[in-house]
């Protein structure tokens, strides 16, 4: 009979020790060049805005920010669910600072075409303090693969708890002092950690353990 082979941890490696990845965080953030500053950079601050001025959400918010969202994704957006009511409640739960659970995650990232990549961006736009953004060379630097489905929303949870513990950190108020001057605009202490992440990502998927 085959032996059955042990479950994969889903939880990103550079999570492990929350400890080790704040300090090459600290150390990494010289990685961002001051003079790096994208369209993205142009476009985070109105979709922060967007939400910030929009008052309770309806179907309609959660279809223009998610086709926005999708805006930093190589794909097209397909809404791979019509569960726009949940989505609504959902997100809503997430702009108050609350935590999705796997189930909730998981019927969130089926409307943004079934992606959890771009759920997450949802989310962090709608709260930048709560959620943060995980894409493929933030998950490089924490040498991860993104897992799909449930394994996808549960893989990203534990990130994000893990982002949200390293975030009200003394040192994370630095990177995002930091962060702000270097891209022109405040940064907060969520995105700064991501943003260093997905810079060093770029150069080498194991920074965080040298």
């Amino acid at each position: 009979m085959p032996r059955n082979k042990a479950r994969r941890s889903v939880v990103p490696l550079g999570c492990v020790d929350h400890g080790a990845l704040l300090r090459a965080l600290v150390r990494d953030a010289v990685l961002v060049a001051a003079d790096d500053f994208t369209s993205y950079d142009v476009s985070y601050p109105e979709f922060l805005k967007y939400f910030n001025s929009c008052g309770p959400l309806t179907n309609h918010h959660l279809i223009i920010a998610t086709n926005f969202a999708y805006g930093w994704m190589p794909t097209i957006l397909d809404f791979a669910s019509r569960e726009f009511e949940k989505g609504v409640a959902y997100l809503e739960i997430a702009k108050a600072g609350g935590k999705l659970s796997i189930a909730e995650l998981t019927t969130l990232a089926k409307i943004v075409n079934n992606s959890t990549v771009g759920a997450s961006k949802l989310l962090h736009f709608a709260s930048p303090s709560a959620y943060a953004i995980l894409d493929s060379r933030v998950a490089k630097y924490l040498r991860a693969r993104i897992e799909s489905g449930d394994r996808a929303a549960e893989q990203y949870l534990a990130y994000n708890d893990c982002m949200r513990e390293l975030s009200d950190s003394r040192e994370a108020a630095e990177v995002a002092g930091k962060m702000s001057d270097r891209v022109g605009y405040d940064v907060g202490q969520m995105r700064a950690l991501e943003l260093v992440m997905f810079h060093a990502g770029e150069l080498a998927g194991h920074i965080w353990a040298t």
